[in-house]
């Protein structure tokens, strides 16, 4: 049971002013399953598509909020090279086209 993997995908519904039926169809998922998501859970890949479709992680919606600053530390401090770090941001813009 996740309730607040279920609270995560409602507020962001809310904010982007769609219906949780609506996010079901978007991400191809039968009506009212996300309902379900505080009594049963969901398989990855059902909400890997509703983490596309409302442009944001898993991560994200399972709880995880991390701390960013940290981790954008925690890359620069890893030295790479330039041709590296153009790599990593072709790899970003790739992620963020899907």
């Amino acid at each position: 049971m996740d309730i607040l993997l279920k609270a995560r995908v409602e507020e962001m519904c809310e904010k982007r002013g769609i219906t949780v039926n609506k996010l079901e169809k978007l991400a191809n998922l039968s009506q009212g399953s996300i309902k379900n998501w505080d009594k049963h859970w969901p398989a990855i890949d059902k909400v890997y598509r509703v983490a596309e479709v409302l442009e944001t992680t898993t991560d994200y919606l399972y709880g995880y909020e991390g701390d960013y600053e940290k981790d954008l530390k925690r890359l620069l401090d890893m030295g790479l090279t330039k041709e590296e770090l153009v790599a990593l941001i072709v790899v970003a813009e790739q992620i963020k086209k899907k």
